[in-house]
């Protein structure tokens, strides 16, 4: 209900000496006489009655103008509110997409314990010396092609273990030890440690339905106190549970949050071979090592014919008949071509002995699948596609549940990550190991935390990118510059690619904002334009009555206020209530 014209008068009444005031201090500083400033009070008085009654008569206009003012404000204030949150907005897509990690360390592979061909010596390998003497060898067809008979001489087989031991690198990183060096700086809010690892996810009463998945063991307590996964509300995993992704558990044709079980086969094997532990480029340059050292100064004895140039994959000589003659060459003389030819010929014969013991049938662990997994909320990249929760404060149990039976395996396990010496003749000790293994000593991956992370992404693409270049310098300097670490920011990387594009929109609302703000104006003054029309004939009533220039045109100020000023507070208001936090 509006208030009578007694109530306003009151209001006015009310302001008029504090008004007056004012007056006298304006006109003693601006030179203004008081006659004019009571003379332009008594025109908006006069005006403001005016357009008063006038709107309790015909409301329709005013109210048109109201409505049309609000309308084009709360768009207007609403957009620009957009405009504001355009950092937050690419913040939570660069977040939702590689994960809410401000800087991930991972382990720089090869650059402290691997092994090259240079670091063997030529023929020295694995710190004992080959001798060569100046008996003969003899090479067979069955030598080259891996059928050897089981009574030849042992001195010439080759320990595929102990190559793939040299290979094996330090590949994982020292959490415990890291946050010791950095967690005292103010910028660091906290570190965990991850473990990435590929893997399949089977049926337990059917095998062959199978799926490919990461397995993804985190600490899900280190990373709710540092504000990891800010919208996970998934509850820290027992031994033997996990959540998998929603898709995995529909092709398998399990039920989340059911009791069902699950089988997480783990792919050794592509572990070993991701993590740099097993190559076999590299592992054919050791063996041609191995052998052109072997090889030097040896007479040796080769059946010539056709079936040995195919199996070296050399080219095979245009006066060379089937019949097979043996030939004796001395070993400096052979070519480079053919001992290259059987160092790949020894790595086939061996690598897919080597993938079938390593492989998920052999390393699998039977978990109950406590729910299913839509959205990563930031806990991990969505482009990592299906994974596998597994929580680390239970993995080291979960670890022992799925090493196979056979100890021959184990051994060669230990070996290659540099667990066991490569001559020991016991069986290595995985309970043991496995019960002393502090396991955030050997991370894959540790994330770490950025304190003012969320001022620093609102900032300006420049400014972040000092402020974030700031924070890794003193990371390592911290670290040292020699530290085996490599360091990403995925959310900055991603936000500086948003930026082109969120210029591009800034230039796009900000058109549409003053686009708005001139439509909103030519509402108004088509409104009064149409008003005056209207009432020509009473304004010049007005103006033979007295009424002066000056005081008309204040009478159509006013007039325009009543138009604007509710539809802005009203307007500002809905707006307000329209607007939600983003974060």
């Amino acid at each position: 209900k509006l208030p009578s014209m007694q109530q306003v008068q009151a209001y006015v009444s009310q302001w008029k000496d504090f008004l007056s005031y004012y007056f006298d201090i304006a006109s003693r500083y601006y030179n203004i006489s008081r006659e004019y400033v009571l003379q332009l009070y008594g025109g908006f008085q006069l005006g403001f009655k005016y357009v008063w009654n006038e709107t309790k008569r015909n409301p329709k206009n005013t109210i048109i103008g109201v409505f049309t003012i609000l309308l084009v404000l709360s768009f207007t204030c609403l957009l620009q509110n957009s405009i504001q949150h355009f950092p937050v907005i690419f913040m939570k897509v660069a977040e939702n997409e590689v994960g809410e990690f401000d800087l991930v360390m991972t382990p720089k592979i090869g650059s402290g314990g691997g092994t090259s061909i240079s670091s063997l010596g030529g023929s020295n390998i694995g710190g004992e010396s080959i001798e060569s003497d100046t008996s003969s060898t003899t090479f067979t067809n069955s030598t080259l092609t891996g059928d050897s008979d089981s009574d030849s001489d042992d001195n010439d087989d080759i320990d595929f273990s102990d190559i793939l031991m040299q290979i094996g690198s330090s590949f994982t990183l020292n959490e415990t030890e890291i946050y010791g060096k950095i967690g005292n700086l103010s910028t660091v809010k906290g570190t965990t440690p991850r473990w990435i690892l590929l893997g399949k996810d089977l049926h337990p009463e059917y095998t062959t339905k199978n799926v490919s998945s990461i397995f993804l063991i985190i600490n899900s307590t280190k990373e709710r106190e540092i504000g990891l996964g800010r919208d996970w509300d998934k509850r820290p995993l027992g031994e033997a549970e996990t959540y998998i992704s929603m898709s995995v558990l529909h092709n398998l044709g399990i039920k989340g949050n059911a009791g069902e079980r699950v089988l997480l086969g783990l792919d050794m094997f592509g572990v070993l071979e991701d993590l740099g532990a097993i190559d076999k480029d590299v592992i054919t340059e050791q063996i041609t090592t191995i052998v052109s050292a072997s090889l030097a100064n040896n007479t040796i004895t080769i059946p010539l014919n056709i079936s040995l140039f195919s199996n070296l994959g050399v080219p095979i000589p245009d006066n060379l008949d089937s019949s097979e003659r043996n030939i004796t060459i001395e070993g400096n003389n052979i070519p480079p071509e053919v001992i290259n030819g059987i160092a790949s010929q020894i790595v086939d014969n061996y690598w897919d002995d080597i993938k079938d013991s390593f492989s998920p049938d052999k390393f699998y662990l039977e978990c109950t699948v406590v729910d299913e997994v839509g959205d990563p909320y930031g806990k991990w990249p969505s482009a990592l596609g299906n994974v596998a929760i597994l929580e680390a404060d239970h993995i080291t149990k979960s670890i022992y549940r799925m090493l196979p039976e056979n100890q021959i395996v184990l051994n060669d396990l230990a070996r290659i990550l540099g667990l066991q010496e490569r001559n020991a003749t016991e069986d290595f000790d995985w309970k043991t190991f496995l019960n002393d293994l502090k396991l955030e000593e050997y991370a894959l991956q540790i994330i770490t935390m950025y304190k003012p992370r969320f001022t620093t992404y609102l900032k300006e693409t420049l400014e972040m990118k000092k402020d974030f270049m700031d924070f890794t310098n003193d990371i390592s300097e911290m670290l040292g510059v020699d530290y085996p670490v490599e360091i990403q920011l995925p959310v900055e990387q991603l936000m500086i690619g948003l930026n082109y594009l969120r210029m591009f929109l800034d230039q796009v609302f900000n058109s549409v904002l003053i686009t708005l703000v001139g439509l909103g104006m030519v509402l108004i003054y088509s409104l009064l334009l149409s008003d005056v029309e209207e009432k020509t004939y009473e304004y010049g009533m007005l103006r033979a009555l007295g009424l002066k220039h000056d005081s008309l045109i204040q009478l159509l100020i006013v007039q325009a206020i009543f138009y604007s000023v509710p539809g802005i507070v009203i307007g500002m208001f809905f707006s307000y209530v329209l607007s939600f936090p983003i974060i």
